[in-house]
């Protein structure tokens, strides 16, 4: 029988009893009214069965199997996986059942807003009670703290993923204090822990209750924090006070203003990835040192607060760090100077695939440096090298690349002293592909500037924003002498639009002009033309790209 046609059958015979009782003339008041209010309770009751029973039968719930559900529910924020508990009796029962669902506690200790006036945000005594933990919450609040103690019961054993965002310049102390009291029984249940904060006293204090009597974290893998201000101005301080006991950690993020000398783990040969602070070169030697099996390493060199010069800078990198350094395969270095140039050098393996060097605003790199990043990246027959630039905010980037090994990037100052200096050095590179922007071509596509011809170049490409800026190179390009001076070996030409989902529109005589200042019409075998439409009089150029491909079936292999 379909459980649908049982329900029908309970609620039939319910009314069936109801309608005999109605019948009775021979029972008093007294029995009567206790009949009709046990066939009232049996009524609700078998009508709420049938109910559910169709439901059951006729509903997409029904249909899909409970694992699909739980997938669908386990990555929701947690306000909504607690209104799952009352949509139905079925999606009730499946939430409860499997503790998957509430692993992930996305914790907001945000209220009303920073700057709220309200007479609560205004109540310098108001408590953590009536704050954050009060039923119904306050209105409008963004806080969900009162639900992570249900989370946590109903999660049981399951792994915890947890996110917490505060956005607060200055944080409750008590809040996230209550938050670590609370977390402190399932520390080993953590498998990843991400703070987004603006104020980052607080995760010191947190720390400091879940490490605490020797806790263990045996299935963390990722501890990451940032600052919502990526210069921030805090005052530096330890993420914890002791090394984390964490064998599994394999990823750690921190912003600038916290350390990790004290709480880093030490020997954890899971360890791969880290992003963080060091205050001298000696910090990246012990970090290289306690992670054997660190793989990708961003790191923030700090001002030194007794100026640049200083012997932390100046003293040479141990023989153990420089041998530890080759195992890496991403390196990422800001705050580079001319102070700590010198002995970060000694780091840059020729094994490492990925080198990042950002230099501060006012250093730009020596040509030791750059003399460096061109013998990483020599061309081969098979692997030829590409020499790209570009600017943006306040920054020239070069790189340096090969096509399936070694990559090497410097990030300056935009000056225009800093850009030639890089350039001069990398011409001599051998590079056969180039690429610019609209906004460093005009400089580095001089034949005042490069010392000597690059004859390996056969390609360029050009990336724009917008029409007027390739309108203004070309007007700019357009009073030099020929490039066949400074790129004699230039048969293909490439223009993109960047990050663009609709064509960029320029004028065919700019794009005709922009070649003939480049390449001789008859040296000129490939041509492309990415995310750009050209407009007005197109049969010049279209003639021009017809005869290239009828001369040059496969322009693609250049």
């Amino acid at each position: 029988m379909h459980v649908a046609d049982a329900g029908s059958l309970q609620l039939d015979k319910s009314l069936a009893d109801i309608h005999k009782l109605a019948q009775d003339t021979l029972s008093d008041v007294s029995q009567f009214n206790d009949n009709t209010s046990a066939l009232r309770a049996l009524f609700d009751k078998s009508l709420a069965s049938a109910a559910r029973a169709r439901n059951a039968a006729l509903s997409l719930q029904s249909r899909l199997p409970d694992e699909l559900w739980c997938i669908a529910w386990q990555d929701l924020p947690l306000t909504d996986r607690v209104s799952i508990l009352r949509v139905c009796h079925a999606w009730r029962a499946i939430a409860l059942s499997v503790p998957r669902v509430w692993g992930l506690l996305d914790v907001s200790m945000d209220l009303h807003s920073d700057d709220c006036e309200c007479e609560l945000c205004q109540d310098e005594e108001a408590g953590l009670q009536e704050l954050y933990l009060r039923r119904p919450p306050r209105t409008n609040a963004r806080s969900n703290l009162q639900l992570i103690p249900r989370a946590l019961a109903l999660g049981k054993n399951a792994p915890i993923t947890l996110q917490v965002q505060d956005s607060a310049r200055t944080s409750d102390d008590g809040a996230h204090a209550f938050l670590g009291t609370l977390l402190k029984p399932h520390a080993a249940r953590l498998r990843a822990v991400y703070f987004e904060i603006a104020d980052n006293w607080v995760v010191k204090s947190f720390m400091d209750l879940l490490c605490t009597s020797g806790a263990s974290f045996p299935l963390l893998r990722v501890l990451s924090i940032r600052c919502e201000y990526s210069l921030c101005s805090h005052e530096p301080d330890e993420f914890a006070v002791a090394p984390v006991d964490a064998p599994a950690l394999e990823e750690i993020v921190l912003p600038r203003c916290l350390s990790w000398l004290q709480g880093l783990p030490r020997g954890v040969t899971s360890l791969c990835a880290f992003t963080g602070p060091a205050r001298t070169l000696k910090d990246l030697a012990v970090l290289l040192e306690a992670c054997p099996g660190l793989a990708r390493l961003t790191v923030e060199l700090l001002p030194l607060q007794d100026g640049p010069g200083t012997s932390s800078d100046a003293e040479p990198m141990p023989a153990s760090a420089r041998h530890a350094a080759r195992r890496l395969t991403e390196l990422t270095v800001r705050g580079v100077t001319e102070s700590n140039e010198e002995g970060l050098l000694d780091l840059l393996a020729p094994e490492i695939r990925t080198i990042t060097l950002w230099y501060a605003t006012e250093d730009c790199p020596s040509t030791r440096a750059l003399q460096g990043f061109i013998a990483d990246c020599t061309p081969t027959d098979t692997e030829p090298l590409t020499i790209a630039c570009a600017s943006g905010d306040g920054f020239n980037t070069f790189q340096l690349s090969r096509a399936t090994s070694q990559s090497r990037q410097i990030i300056q100052n935009d000056s225009a002293p800093a850009l030639l200096h890089t350039w001069k050095t990398f011409c001599a590179a051998g590079a056969r592909n180039l690429m610019f922007d609209c906004t460093t071509a005009p400089t580095l596509l001089s034949t005042d500037v490069a010392p000597q011809p690059m004859p390996n170049v056969i390609v360029f490409s050009l990336l724009l924003w917008n029409a007027p800026q390739l309108e203004e190179l070309v007007r700019v390009l357009r009073g030099r002498p020929p490039m066949e001076e400074l790129l004699p070996g230039l048969c293909a030409v490439s223009v993109h639009a960047q990050k663009t989902v609709s064509p960029v529109c320029v004028r065919a005589q700019t794009l005709l002009d922009l070649l003939d200042i480049l390449v001789p019409k008859e040296r000129l075998k490939y041509v492309d033309f990415d995310m750009i439409k050209p407009e007005g009089d197109t049969q010049e150029l279209r003639l021009l790209v017809e005869r290239i491909e009828g001369l040059y079936p496969a322009p693609r292999n250049v």
